[in-house]
């Protein structure tokens, strides 16, 4: 359900981490991921909807930064609430790859990059 292929880029796996909670996915990215690495987990407060967890870029000081986009899952359809909807999570995880000034922070309106799959 995860695999698509690309066009330009081969098979596209989607770096779902059904494993890892919160907290052991944000010391997973900070450790091991640079700017814009980021893994999909699913959400532990909504079951059936994912977290995109992404580390981002030095905010206001602060070295690096986790952000933990919501990912919601309804009828086979995925979004990120912000209008645009895919049939598939690899789907949606490409374009906002191909297309990094459509992905922002709700509450500081800054983009956030999807760079590298962990």
């Amino acid at each position: 359900m995860f695999k698509r292929r690309s066009s330009s880029t081969g098979p596209f796996k989607v770096p779902m981490h059904r494993t890892k909670n919160g907290p052991e996915s944000e010391k997973f990215l900070l450790k091991n991921g640079k700017v814009g690495a980021f893994l999909v987990r699913p959400s532990k407060q909504t079951p059936g909807d994912f977290t995109i967890v992404v580390k981002d870029k030095k905010i206001k000081g602060q070295e690096n930064q986790i952000i933990n986009v919501k990912l919601r899952h309804d009828s086979g359809i995925y979004d990120l609430y912000q209008g645009r909807t895919f049939p598939d999570i690899a789907k949606l995880l490409q374009y906002y790859m191909a297309h990094p000034d459509k992905l922002h922070e709700a509450s500081k309106n800054e983009t956030i990059s999807l760079k590298t799959p962990m």
